[in-house]
């Protein structure tokens, strides 16, 4: 059945898979059944200590061991998903110079709860549309690999005049290292080569972010 194709594709690749229409057809489809879920909700609220934590963890994978857990996937994992979808459709919606909140919004919760740094970039238009955004680079606790070149080779096959890079701090602490410092001038001065603006760098931690942009740190160099 096409409900069952669905619920796989799903359960597989994500929501990144499908279209708008997929994802409404794929919401109507789901129904209600006739059993009584109370007892796992208690064990999970009790076991991972809040909502927000038993969404997060069925969403990133974090929950994979747990086989209980993971018998509830579809259901726990669409309502993250499905936020992530709605918030990067209002970002695609406007321009994101415009817009700072719309772009933070989308980076907070699409990036909450990640056990490990994930960094992305949005490409921007002239218009400063988004055009693609994508996570370049995943790494371990507290680091990830990014070069430069690989991401204005990527800027120059989407043709985008701007970018706005972002990563996650699974540490709660959304304050730059040293090392965020440092690569974020080696990104800028690399796009520069070809007038490609850096617009911002932000980083989402425990709810709370820090921009390069709105503390002036891109003005000094």
């Amino acid at each position: 059945m096409r409900n069952g194709q669905l619920q796989r594709e799903y359960l597989r690749y994500g929501l990144t898979s499908f279209e708008d229409e997929e994802v409404l057809e794929f919401l109507l489809s789901i129904q209600f059944d006739s059993l009584d879920h109370r007892r796992e909700a208690q064990e999970f609220i009790h076991k991972y200590g809040s909502l927000n934590n038993v969404i997060d963890s069925a969403a990133n994978g974090n929950g994979n061991h747990d086989l209980s857990l993971k018998e509830y996937q579809l259901g726990l994992r669409l309502p993250h998903d499905l936020a992530t979808r709605y918030l990067r459709n209002r970002v695609t919606e406007s321009p994101l110079l415009g817009s700072p909140q719309v772009v933070i919004d989308y980076l907070s919760h699409s990036m909450n709860g990640l056990k490990v740094e994930h960094f992305k970039v949005l490409y921007l238009n002239g218009r400063n549309g988004l055009i693609h955004d994508e996570d370049i680079s995943k790494g371990t606790v507290g680091h990830t690999a990014v070069y430069p070149r690989e991401v204005v080779r990527s800027a120059l096959e989407y043709q985008a005049s701007g970018l706005i890079f972002a990563h996650n701090h699974s540490s709660g602490n959304p304050q730059p290292s040293e090392d965020d410092i440092e690569m974020t001038k080696k990104l800028r001065a690399a796009a520069s080569l070809f007038d490609i603006t850096v617009h911002d760098h932000i980083i989402v931690a425990g709810g709370k972010y820090y921009s390069f942009s709105e503390k002036g740190m891109l003005e000094k160099g």
